[in-house]
């Protein structure tokens, strides 16, 4: 998140004056979400995502943190994926997942 802020900064899609402000909005939403440690299992499901996806590595890290998340079904009345790559959150619909916007 803080890459793409950083990145509509310079594309002047954002003000660089309010991008501290929307940083810590971010930093402060950031404690009210379920997190997902990176480990073996996870970096092999992101590989075999990549791979049937298409998807860049670290979009394919994301994806399969949410595969994890979602397959659980703990949070399916307020889960959503939300990213702003169109080819990642097609892949995310293609799992079923239900998308912002």
């Amino acid at each position: 998140m803080r890459a793409a802020f950083a990145r509509a900064a310079r594309m002047s899609r954002l003000a660089a004056s309010i991008l501290p402000g929307k940083v810590r909005e971010f930093e402060a939403d950031w404690l009210t979400l379920t997190t997902i440690g990176v480990d073996e299992p996870l970096i092999r499901r992101a590989g075999e995502l990549t791979e049937r996806f298409d998807l860049r590595s670290y979009d394919s890290v994301h994806l399969a943190a949410a595969v994890r998340v979602f397959e659980t079904g703990e949070h399916s009345d307020v889960f959503t994926f939300a990213a702003f790559d169109k080819n990642l959150c097609a892949a995310a619909g293609v799992l079923g997942m239900t998308l912002i916007g």
